[in-house]
C-alpha cells in the first residue's frame, strides 16, 4: 500500500457547521439543512479522495495509525493586505468537515487519525490540499 494520499479540492473552503435541532413529536433531531454548502464541498472532497486513492491503489486498513496535514487556501481581498488568515471559518470547524467526508475512502474511522497539522492562509487560488499519511 502507498505510505501517503494526497489530493488537492478547489473551491472555498467551507466550515462544519453547527446541527440545528427539531422537534419531531416526542423526539429532538440534529440536522444540518439540505441547502447547505457543506454537503457539496464534502462531495467535492470526497470525489477527489476517491479519484486519486483509486489511482494509486490506497486502502483504507482498520486501526492503522495515520497523521493528516491540511491547507486551507482562501481568496485574498485586494483590500486585505495582511499575511495570515485570521478570520472566520474557523480551522477546527475546517477540519471537522473534512474529517467527515474522508470516513470510509482514507480510513475507516477518524478516531484513528494520531496527528493533524492545519493552516489555513491567503492565496491566490481558493482550495484544499490533503495529505494522509500511515
Amino acid at each position: 500500500m502507498p505510505q501517503m494520499l494526497t489530493f488537492w479540492v478547489n473551491g472555498e473552503p467551507v466550515a462544519q457547521p453547527r446541527h440545528r435541532i427539531a422537534s419531531r413529536g416526542r423526539y429532538a433531531t440534529a440536522y444540518i439543512p439540505k441547502g447547505h454548502a457543506i454537503h457539496a464541498w464534502k462531495y467535492a472532497i470526497a470525489e477527489a479522495a476517491r479519484e486519486q486513492a483509486e489511482r494509486i491503489g490506497w486502502v483504507p486498513v482498520k486501526n492503522e495509525p495515520l497523521s493528516v496535514v491540511m491547507h486551507f487556501y482562501f481568496r485574498q481581498p485586494r483590500s486585505n493586505k495582511t499575511r495570515h488568515h485570521v478570520q472566520r471559518p474557523d480551522l477546527d470547524n475546517l477540519a471537522k468537515g473534512v474529517l467527515d467526508a474522508l470516513h470510509g475512502i482514507a480510513f475507516f474511522d477518524d478516531a484513528c487519525v494520531v496527528g493533524l497539522r492545519l493552516q489555513k492562509e491567503w492565496a491566490s487560488q481558493s482550495g484544499l490540499q490533503v495529505g494522509v499519511r500511515n
